[in-house]
């Protein structure tokens, strides 16, 4: 979740000289950059109260660029793209949630789809999107202070996989490392596609039994007829003549992790029996008499409400890990989508003729990275993953992918004037969401926000997060 900063200051490293970090405010997030991908990431800072410009200029009021890593901001050198004028845009703080921005460029400034004529100002917020002379995509977001710590390289995956580098994605990191040192049962809680074997893997990798097996099984995919025989082992010929003898998934585990994914949909009968393997270790194999018992620890994931589980085996569960949807992260798409461009290229090397530039780098169009992060993604990493594929099944050999045609279609803007969140009461927020059933898209369309991230803060602001 991404929050200010409120009155604390923080200590940031440049070089060997410490320089506080000033609390709050916007940040352009470098979303896109056609003649540098390894710029995506990069931050420019707009603090409030300040005004700075971007450009191919190196003066004392250039917005400053930096790769922003837990408790340090690392300075980056300032742009040299040669489609971008010496002060391409200025802008100014207005408040901590606007910054109004002035074209003085040559080349175009397109902002939410619309292009600002030369001279020409607006304000814009978070969520917002700007494209600079077709070589630069920038996106508004909340002024972070990500924490944690991890030495993989910028925008890189981490040891675990795990790509982003915005607050949510580094909150994650922190929390499961937190876990994993822990010695109780973790229960996994996300959406579909945002990468919950993932998760377990980490928490695997992070704990004491990292030297022992790791087992996955997608708890939905056993029958129901053998779900039994298949998480705790039978005996030869039973209990059907023929199967052979089986350790289960149990067995199989001891000594390291049992990660059981969509354990919600495991029968209510063999949830009970998984209180005793939880509680004690203990279990039978079917057609056995005696008692063995395992030394692990289950990891169970679901995307259903915590009601759906036994309340017994929710208790069992003393750690949870919540994974962020991409929708409370959007900073991280672009990442996202350069690291499955690069994997499936080193997997398939005929993809990586086809996508990969001169430089090894993936060729990604403009606009199939702004169609990404302005829609929802509701199947998430996964979604990212099958519009990838169907952009390079749509693109031609050595062109950049671009948005595939059954992309969903961006959202449309309210026809009617945006208000400013401060006009928004309570009373009329939680109406307008009762109203609504709850729906946030169509909260923050009724009361006529600019976007569903000033919904977000509006209910933070309420401490209506969990509403």
């Amino acid at each position: 979740m991404l929050t200010t900063l409120g009155d604390t200051r923080e200590e940031t490293v440049h070089g060997d000289a410490a320089t506080p970090r000033r609390p709050g405010g916007l940040q352009l997030l470098v979303a896109w950059c056609r003649e540098d991908p390894s710029r995506v990431g990069e931050v420019f800072d707009v603090l409030p109260g300040s005004s700075c410009v971007i450009g191919r200029s190196s003066g004392p009021d250039t917005a400053s660029l930096v790769q922003r890593r837990p408790g340090r901001d690392e300075p980056r050198p300032p742009l040299t793209e040669t489609r971008l004028s010496k002060r391409h845009l200025e802008l100014r703080a207005v408040g901590q949630q606007w910054i109004e921005i002035t074209r003085h460029g040559r080349n175009s400034v397109i902002v939410d789809g619309q292009a600002l004529a030369a001279d020409g100002s607006c304000r814009v917020t978070e969520g917002s999107l700007l494209k600079l002379a077709n070589t630069l995509l920038l996106y508004v977001s909340l002024r972070e202070t990500p924490s944690g710590e991890g030495d993989h390289a910028f925008g890189e995956p981490d040891e675990h996989g795990i790509v982003g580098e915005c607050e949510a994605t580094w909150t994650l990191r922190r929390n499961l490392a937190f876990v994993a040192a822990r010695r109780g049962h973790v229960l996994i809680r996300g959406e579909s596609g945002t990468g919950k074997e993932l998760a377990a893997r980490a928490l695997h990798h992070g704990s004491s039994r990292r030297q022992g097996p790791f087992v996955s099984r997608n708890a939905a995919t056993v029958p129901e007829t053998l779900i039994d025989a298949e998480v705790f082992g039978n005996v030869r010929n039973y209990p059907n003549p023929g199967m052979s003898d089986r350790p289960g998934l149990v067995g199989a585990a001891d000594g390291g992790t049992l990660f059981l994914d969509e354990v919600g949909e495991l029968p209510e009968a063999l949830q009970t029996h998984l209180l005793r393997v939880m509680d004690r270790g203990e279990y039978q194999r079917l057609g056995e008499s005696r008692v063995r018992v395992a030394d692990l620890r289950v990891v169970g994931a679901t995307n259903r409400p915590l009601t759906d589980l036994r309340g017994d085996l929710q208790a069992r569960f003393a750690l949870k890990v919540n994974l962020p949807p991409l929708r409370e992260r959007p900073a991280a798409i672009p990442l996202i989508l350069r690291h499955i461009a690069r994997l499936r290229a080193h997997e398939d090397r005929e993809l990586g003729q086809r996508i990969h530039d001169e430089r090894g780098e993936p060729r990604i169009a403009c606009d199939f990275v702004e169609a990404l992060m302005r829609n929802a993604l509701p199947a998430n990493v996964r979604e990212v993953e099958g519009l990838f594929w169907e952009a390079v099944a749509a693109t031609e050999p050595g062109e950049p992918l671009d948005s595939p045609k059954k992309a969903p279609p961006a959202p449309s803007e309210p026809a009617s004037p945006t208000r400013h969140p401060s006009d928004i009461t309570e009373t009329e927020l939680r109406e307008t969401l009762s109203i609504n059933g709850g729906n946030r898209e169509a909260t923050w369309r009724a009361l006529r926000l600019r976007s569903r991230y000033q919904l977000r803060r509006l209910m933070q602001r309420y401490g209506l997060q969990d509403v």
